[in-house]
């Protein structure tokens, strides 16, 4: 009833970067859910709040709401939303750069969503675990990425929280072309999926087009990066995103001239450290 259509309003809220309204309406889901003694919806509300706060860079609150979901869902046996918990604080340690703890996490994650079939949580879960992996230099990694592609099959569900999925898919790609050139045209073909999800879900926007620009920097078209980057710094700064900021005001300091490029490096450095996130490597 009223928790069910307040938590719909606010995932609602959250693909279209209405963040104000996507937090009062998961707030009063929680709140009524917890009235009446009601865990299955509380964690549901647990989860869309952590959503909230991850996207907008409260990574340290988005962490003790996964946390607290985990703990709920392992009291009362509910594997599904106890892997929701593992892999969301695992997020939140790959943004801000424990990638130990995100592997560890997303690995104790995978094996519990494979086995109650859940699928979104598999590429979300599984396109993180991918980027971790790149990121670490782990021999795993492409083998993590080919899975998570091979299990999208073209056809990403639309749920507000597969974005980060995605993302993580674009950046393990990218980050494996360093030494093998050829994975740029995987990591283009999971870009442009990221970029279909964002005709649902306007938050995917900034970040493909953040993911399009560096991709465009590693094929050597300085000018349509900095296009792409733009564009990600437009989206950013309207949905009020400020990771996403940040990144794009990193790849306008690779993609541009020198003096519009130390501002942007300026720019990146104090969003990145507000955030205490790990800025992404985007040079060649």
């Amino acid at each position: 009833g009223l928790i069910r259509a307040r938590a719909c309003e606010a995932a609602f809220a959250i693909g279209v970067g209405a963040w104000t309204e996507a937090r009062t309406a998961s707030l009063d889901a929680l709140e009524t859910a917890r009235s009446i003694r009601n865990p299955q919806e509380s964690e549901d509300a647990l989860t869309i709040l952590g959503h909230v706060e991850f996207a907008t860079g409260n990574y340290g609150a988005s962490r003790t709401l996964a946390t607290e979901l985990r703990d709920s869902a392992r009291t009362r046996a509910n594997p599904q939303h106890e892997a929701w918990g593992i892999y969301t604080e695992g997020r939140a340690a790959l943004y801000l750069g424990e990638l130990d703890l995100a592997i560890e996490r997303f690995d104790a994650a995978m094996p519990i969503v494979a086995s109650i079939h859940d699928r979104a949580s598999q590429i979300l879960c599984g396109g993180m675990l991918a980027c971790a992996l790149a990121r670490r230099g782990d021999p795993r990694a492409l083998a993590a990425a080919d899975a998570c592609w091979d299990r999208i099959g073209g056809k990403t569900p639309p749920v507000f929280s597969i974005t980060e999925g995605l993302v993580g898919l674009c950046d393990a790609y990218l980050e494996l072309a360093r030494a093998t050139p050829a994975l740029l045209a995987r990591a283009r073909e999971s870009i442009d999926e990221l970029a279909k999800l964002s005709r649902l879900l306007p938050i995917a926007a900034p970040s493909a087009a953040n993911r399009s620009g560096l991709w465009h920097l590693r094929d050597g078209s300085r000018r349509r990066a900095a296009r792409d980057f733009r564009a990600a710094l437009a989206g950013a700064t309207r949905l009020h995103m400020p990771y996403d900021a940040a990144y794009a005001h990193a790849g306008l300091a690779v993609a541009l001239s020198r003096g519009d490029a130390t501002d942007h490096a300026g720019a990146a450095r104090t969003g990145f450290a507000a955030l205490g996130a790990t800025a992404p490597g985007l040079g060649a």
